[in-house]
């Protein structure tokens, strides 16, 4: 126990303490969320998205009055993932706002404040608060408004109903003929802007790292998660929100399998590997495709295909530029292939649109223009050899020609297979779980 009078003297000290101002913090090196929020704010700053809706107002009929939504989650444990639609029009990810623009108008409706809602969810976007000033809508109504609002807008004379992410019956219309908006938003999507490129670019960065990461830690005995889980953690470190798609790592038989998930069996010697994955950022995906062997050096029937396959694949990739059409990309490719006799083992096409879907919108018609994003990936698949090799890479379409944005990944054989004698996360023996196996399934014990 402390004396009276030495209780007053240590007070006294603490006093004196506390009255002299605490050093300051040195401030923190920016880092990669830093970084990842420069390229959100940029890719969804309130000018550009206005800029957006402005042009899909300009691309639809004179009178039309346009409602984007976002369809509500179906589980509120679950991260949300907006329309994609509803995104590029407003850069928000709030499940319960509706857009409306027409002639003269560019408003968001969304919900009163909930006090009960915000303490299982946090702060809502709602009428009246700063966020939703710094939205630059020219209003920020209560949704209770809409249907009376949009009923005035569809009585003035030729006013035309165009929906995204709605209907008519959800919006208390049902009586109201209504003509889909997909389309024209479609047309704006497919052609990126220089901040939307960017964010895609880290997408696609952080992919390309958690590829080199996983290629240096496949070994036989590794399971197909295995690998997945290493690419998925990186994912995670460099930002990304989600994957863009369900990862696949194919082994074996399973290289065979185009769009096999399961990712359970356990690699073999000898074996193959597809890891076709891709990262998510705000909304923008990633998808690059890798075929690696998993001992660490391909056997030569292997690296027969595996070449095949990357001389078409870069024969595609000559092929993009301005002018041309996915189908010519895809003939540039598929004529390598059919050349060395293999045609019916390549039964998919070779390029898909990229954005803010992985297998983005767009019309596959339309000649390629400078801003497009669009994948090139040629494979062979032979079940019976349990050989399949896909490769796949990021396009940025440019003035001159085209950008390879995943070059950052290995394709060469021998860059592969360099990469493999290194070690990877996955080379990492993780902690046993607690406990004998029978102790465990004792539930006594817990």
């Amino acid at each position: 126990m402390i004396r009276r009078a030495g209780l007053a003297l240590a007070l006294g000290c603490l006093g004196t303490c506390l009255a002299q101002e605490a050093p300051a913090k040195a401030p923190l090196e920016p880092g990669i969320g830093d970084q990842l929020e420069e390229l959100r704010a940029a890719a969804f700053a309130p000018a550009r998205l206005k800029g957006r809706r402005e042009r899909l107002l300009a691309s639809l009929p004179k009178g039309a009055v346009v409602v984007v939504g976002s369809p509500p989650p179906s589980d509120d444990t679950w991260t949300y993932r907006p329309a994609p639609d509803f995104r590029y029009l407003c850069g928000l990810e709030e499940s319960t706002c509706t857009l409306v623009i027409a002639a003269g108008v560019d408003a968001a409706f969304t919900p009163a404040r909930n006090p009960r809602y915000e303490l299982w969810n946090g702060e809502r976007l709602a009428p009246g608060t700063p966020r939703a000033a710094a939205l630059g809508f020219d209003e920020v109504l209560d949704r209770e408004q809409l249907t009376r609002r949009l009923r005035q807008l569809l009585a003035r004379e030729g006013a035309r109903l165009f929906v995204s992410g709605t209907s008519p019956e959800a919006l208390g219309l049902a009586e109201v003929e209504a003509a889909s908006a997909g389309a024209a938003i479609a047309s704006l999507r497919l052609v990126k802007d220089e901040a939307e490129v960017a964010l895609m670019t880290h997408a696609i960065d952080a992919t390309a790292a958690a590829l080199r990461e996983a290629i240096r830690s496949l070994r036989p005995g590794l399971y197909e998660f295995e690998a997945q889980a290493v690419i998925e953690s990186m994912f995670l470190r460099y930002g990304a929100q989600r994957t863009g798609f369900a990862s696949i790592v194919g082994s074996g038989p399973n290289s065979c399998v185009l769009h096999y998930t399961r990712n359970r069996r356990r690699m073999q010697a000898g074996d193959l590997v597809v890891m076709d994955v891709g990262a998510e950022a705000y909304g923008y995906s990633a998808d690059v495709t890798r075929t690696v062997p998993v001992s660490g050096r391909f056997s030569e029937r292997q690296r027969e295909i595996y070449e095949l396959v990357l001389r078409a694949q870069q024969a595609g990739i000559d092929a993009v530029k301005p002018g041309v059409k996915v189908r010519d990309v895809h003939l540039a490719a598929a004529k390598v292939i059919a050349d060395a006799g293999y045609r019916a083992a390549f039964p998919h096409s070779t390029s898909h649109w990229l954005g803010l879907d992985v297998h983005d919108v767009g019309d596959y018609g339309r000649a390629l223009e400078p801003g497009m994003v669009l994948t090139v990936e040629p494979g062979i698949y032979l079940p019976k050899e349990q050989l399949g090799v896909r490769i796949e890479d990021d396009v940025l379409v440019t003035a001159d020609g085209h950008r390879v944005l995943s070059r950052r990944v290995p394709r060469s054989v021998d860059e592969l297979e360099a990469l493999l004698t290194r070690d990877g996360l996955g080379t990492r023996p993780v902690s046993p779980l607690r406990g004998e196996p029978e102790e465990r399934a004792d539930p006594r014990r817990f």
